[in-house]
């Protein structure tokens, strides 16, 4: 009955490039690595860029009940805009560091001379 509830059913994620050569790349995905965990995610980091294809496969292809989808999609290579805790640590260390040389500068003309 397509109705029934499943719950934990095994899915896996493969990643293999078309057309040039890298490894193929295989998760499993879990609750865990999910944002929303009523979902399951696979995360993983493409190195190479070009066209990929993805393969979602879920509970055992053997069975019945088991199935597989795949699609294919472009992957670009990453940039700096694409880590955002890396690109604010960039930007907010010099200014830091200029604020607190600026601070000292401050306090020191501020000190009698001896």
């Amino acid at each position: 009955d397509s109705a029934d509830r499943v719950l934990d059913v095994p899915v896996a994620v493969a990643a293999r490039p078309i057309g040039f050569e890298a490894p193929t790349i295989r998760r499993r995905a879990t609750r865990r690595q999910a944002t929303n965990k009523l979902f399951k995610a696979a995360k993983f980091d493409v190195e190479t860029p070009g066209e990929w294809e993805f393969v979602v496969r879920v509970g055992p292809a053997a069975e019945v009940r088991g199935g597989e989808v795949s699609f294919r999609a472009p992957v670009a290579r990453s940039t700096l805009l694409d880590r955002p805790y890396l690109l604010a640590t960039l930007v907010l260390l010099p200014v830091a560091v200029f604020g607190w040389l600026w601070l000292r500068r401050d306090e020191e003309a501020e000190r009698p001379e001896p």
